[in-house]
């Protein structure tokens, strides 16, 4: 079993959701697989429920 971490820096907060939605699509088509755990800290910017339910992602908030 293995885990891989990806790392995106972003320029804007605006960014995030078109990123996450990029990365998502290039997972299941490069890898043939999904996308388990999206862990971030509490931002709002990560705010994406309606996504993550609809594609069965549970989002990992840093707590404080």
């Amino acid at each position: 079993m293995s885990r891989t971490t990806w790392v995106y820096l972003l320029k804007n907060k605006s960014d995030t959701q078109r990123s996450i939605e990029s990365f998502y699509n290039l997972v299941n088509t490069q890898f043939g697989t999904r996308i388990k755990y999206l862990r971030s800290d509490n931002g709002t910017e990560f705010q994406l429920t309606d996504f993550y339910r609809k594609n069965g992602i549970i989002h990992q908030k840093r707590l404080v």
